[in-house]
Formats: structure tokens, sequence, C-alpha cells
């Protein structure tokens, strides 16, 4: 690797670090006044209260499910039901926040399983499931571009080889935080019930990041390996993105559906409501996307200036979540020839 790419790629991997620790002290100001009551109540509310809908009628908050908890973090499961009925109510802002975060951390989960099964691949990296349970503790856009971005620079082999199965596993993981967030947003919103106060505990609690726990036995592909499957992995892996941009590319349509249906060509009145006069809850949510996209593309550029511009260039067309799969697409494939024929064989050839 040449001294401009060294150069590059630190500078990169420092500017997305600093976006996130400027996003955890930027989301502290605006949900400080906004989290401190409902802390409280929710921090004592097993303590005080024989049961969630005691609790909701002395609060005046929404009642939360204790089954998905894991008990310990009942009180943080109480704290994110109260964020997400917030966001709820305050129709389209929340939606489009929430939502946009949605469509952008899409490539993100994909990437964060194929790294942690890459051959090759150490330290933090490996460890999907601890990152992504902090992802929801401290949110994605503080955690993705401070811990794991870094951990990439430090342990990551993109000559390494990702199995099969790992890349057909990501994109299942997909399925279900898009699911429930139309069942929560959409579909059950209007009036919430019970079903719905299961479900964004699900979305917010600890089980979505236990889904890694599944490919924890799926190791990186074995040392040898033909050029044959080498070249079929890599493909496979491209099409996990692929896939992925596809669910990212139709959750960005209706995004610009409740964008157009709702402000029309009124941007002004847009920006007021998912920033300026927004809620905090709001707020939170816009930091988070906009930090989570620019962080990934900072994190693409890393590794290839070209692909980075891609991602650039498709985000305004496609949206950021398939604009970034696309980029990341290309970089597997774009891995091939680096992967033979020296770490096929584990020799040397003339």
């Amino acid at each position: 690797m040449s001294v401009a790419a060294v150069v590059s790629k630190v500078v990169l991997t420092t500017a997305a670090f600093v976006l996130g620790v400027w996003a955890f002290f930027k989301t502290q100001a605006v949900t400080k006044e906004y989290f401190e009551p409902i802390m409280a109540a929710c921090s004592s509310s097993s303590n005080d209260y024989g049961s969630v809908n005691e609790f909701a009628e002395a609060t005046g908050y929404h009642p939360y499910d204790t089954r998905v908890g894991l008990v310990v973090l009942d009180p943080f499961i109480c704290i994110l039901t109260q964020f997400i009925h917030n966001l709820v109510e305050t129709y389209p802002a929340g939606l489009l926040s929430w939502g946009a975060m949605l469509i952008t951390s899409i490539p993100v989960t994909v990437l964060i399983t194929l790294e942690a099964g890459r051959r090759g691949s150490t330290g933090l990296l490996l460890y999907p499931t601890g990152i992504t349970l902090l992802c929801q503790l401290l949110g994605i856009s503080i955690i993705f571009p401070v811990v794991w971005v870094p951990a990439y620079y430090l342990g990551a082999n993109p000559a390494g080889s990702v199995s099969m199965q790992r890349s057909k596993m990501a994109v299942f993981f997909l399925v279900s935080p898009v699911v429930i967030t139309m069942l929560v947003f959409v579909f059950l919103a209007d009036p919430p019930r019970s079903l719905w106060t299961l479900l964004v505990g699900i979305l917010a609690g600890p089980i979505l990041p236990l889904q890694n726990l599944f490919v924890w036995s799926v190791g990186p592909p074995p040392d040898k390996l033909s050029p044959f499957l080498v070249m079929k992995n890599a493909e496979l892996a491209a099409t996990s993105y692929g896939l992925a941009g596809l669910v990212a590319l139709l959750g960005w349509f209706y995004w610009m559906y409740v964008v157009l249906t709702t402000y029309s060509t009124d941007y002004e009145s847009l920006w007021k409501d998912l920033w300026t006069e927004a809620t905090p809850a709001v707020q939170f949510m816009t930091i988070d996307a906009t930090i989570l996209w620019a962080s990934l593309v900072l994190h693409i550029g890393s590794r290839s200036l070209k692909s980075m511009m891609e991602a650039l260039l498709y985000t305004p067309f496609f949206g950021p979540g398939a604009a970034c799969s696309m980029a990341l697409a290309s970089l597997e494939l774009a891995s091939i020839p680096a992967l033979s024929p020296e770490l096929i064989s584990g020799k040397k050839t003339t």
C-alpha cells in the first residue's frame, strides 16, 4: 500500500471517529432535558409500581413490555418505548427520521456481519453481537464510527474471503428490523396496542443484536480454497450487499413518497420538522441518520476513494442505503484478484 493510500485511510478513519464523538455530545445536548424525567420514572418503575399498567397510570407514560428486556435491561426498554412512542406520534417527522436511520443501517448490518467472518479479521471485528448491543444502548451513529470503523482499520483483512453461509445469513438479519419498523410506525401505529408495545421492545432491546449469535459458529472459509470458490464467495458477498441495497431502495422510495405527499417541494418545512423545530426525539434520530451515513461513506473512502465518490454520487438518486450498498458490493468484486493466487494456495507464485 502506498504512503498516500495509508495517509488517506488514516485521515478518513479519523474523520469518522471525530464525527462519532461529535454525535455523542450533540445527541446528549439535544435530549438531556427530554430524557431526564423519563429516566427517573423508568429507573424506579419495577420498585415503585406493581405492574407496567400502574406505571403508565401514575406517570402518564406509555406501558412497556417486560418480556424483552432480559430483566436487566427493563429500564432501558421502558425509556426506548417512550422515545419511539414520541416518534410515532410526531408524524411524519418521526417516521422520516427513524426511517432514514434504518435505511442507512441496512448496509451497515451486512458490513458488520460479513467482516466478523472474513478470513484474517482480528480484534473487535470478531464480536458483532457486542458491537450491535452497544449500538442499541448508545446509538449506532456513535458506536459505528467510534468503535467499529477504527476496529476495521486495525484488524481488517480486505483480501480475506467470507463463507457463503455467512453472506446468506447477513441478508436474513435485515428482515426483522425492517418488518418490525413498518408495523410499529405504519400498520400498528394508530392506536398503539399491546402488540405494538411488544414489537417496540424487540426493536429497541437486545433481541435483534442477539441474532448475531446464530452465526457465531459460522467461521471463515478454510485457508486454502480453489480459485472458483474464492470467486463464488466474493460474488455471494457482493450479492448480499445487492439484496441489502434493494431493500434500502424500496425503503427510500417509501421515504420519498411520504416526503412528497406531505411537503411537496416545501423543503423549508421539512427542515423545520426534522431539525430546527423538531422534538428532541426527532433531532436525535436526524443526527443518528446523518452521522451514520457520513461515517459509512468515510469508511468506504478509506478503502477506495473511487467507491466513496460512487456512494456520494448515487445517494441523491437511490438513497443512502442503496448507494452505499452498491459501493460496498463493488469493493467485494474488486477484491477477487487480491484473493489469488498467493492467498488461495498459501504459497508464493513465480
